[in-house]
């Protein structure tokens, strides 16, 4: 059953066919006019962002901040979805709350397919399975492709499990940090036609990695037949 009624469920039908129609290359209606009357629900509906409106109407600018306190957003405490950020620019995390996945699954597997028209149906990630750590917005986005084998335990490699391999070509979405691990354990070339994937910031708590290097290495030792790049923010559910 669609969490949403009324108004509210209109507007997420038209996003989903704004996304559908715009990815065939005839979208349905033009971006602003559904932005805005989204913009409109969220006003009627959320006094934190409410009161961040200009007089004029605007559409205002929202800090990542407000999603640590006071928070912003429709969807209350008891939401069934909460996502948070990674903490690895402020030992805060944010969250963002969702009452379904639907448009998010949605927006995540149609532009994966048009930004890798080639990936691979076997996943084998750097990441932690989702069933353990259900809110990790980039696990679920990886889960959404097909079934996958999770290589990070703890927050840290599997590196026995990935020092065994897999047969034939491989999906592998990792986290800059998790991919520079792997890479101290002298990884073996990936199968032909598997697809790289890093994403993540390069910015911990503990040391800063040096992007050119990493992926200069990784190309080098892997030798991914397609090696991506990936950035959202847990935020703007823009994974």
């Amino acid at each position: 059953m669609s969490p949403w009624t009324g108004e509210a469920a209109v507007l997420a039908d038209r996003v989903a066919a704004w996304v559908i129609g715009s990815l065939a290359g005839h979208a349905p209606e033009p971006f602003d006019a559904l932005a805005a009357d989204l913009h409109r629900w969220q006003v009627a509906h959320d006094p934190v962002l409410a009161s961040l409106v200009e007089e004029d109407g605007r559409i205002p600018a929202v800090p990542v901040g407000l999603f640590r306190d006071p928070g912003v957003g429709t969807a209350g405490a008891d939401a069934p979805i909460v996502f948070r950020t990674s903490g690895t620019t402020d030992a805060r995390r944010g969250e963002h709350r969702l009452r379904s996945t639907a448009l998010y699954d949605l927006g995540a597997v149609r532009w994966a397919r048009r930004c890798v028209p080639h990936l691979p149906g076997r996943v084998e990630a750097l990441l932690e399975d989702p069933a353990l750590k259900p809110d990790s917005s980039l696990s679920h986005m990886v889960a959404s492709f097909g079934p996958a084998r999770w290589h990070v335990r703890d927050g840290h490699v599997d590196a026995d499990a990935l020092a065994r391999g897999w047969s034939g070509p491989a999906f592998v979405p990792c986290t800059a940090f998790a991919l520079a691990e792997w890479l101290e354990h002298a990884p073996k070339p990936l199968p032909t036609g598997s697809v790289l994937m890093v994403t993540g910031g390069y910015k911990g708590r503990i040391r800063t990695i040096a992007a050119d290097d990493l992926v200069r290495e990784a190309r080098g030792r892997l030798r991914p037949s397609a090696f991506v790049t990936e950035y959202g923010m847990t935020e703007l559910s823009s994974q």
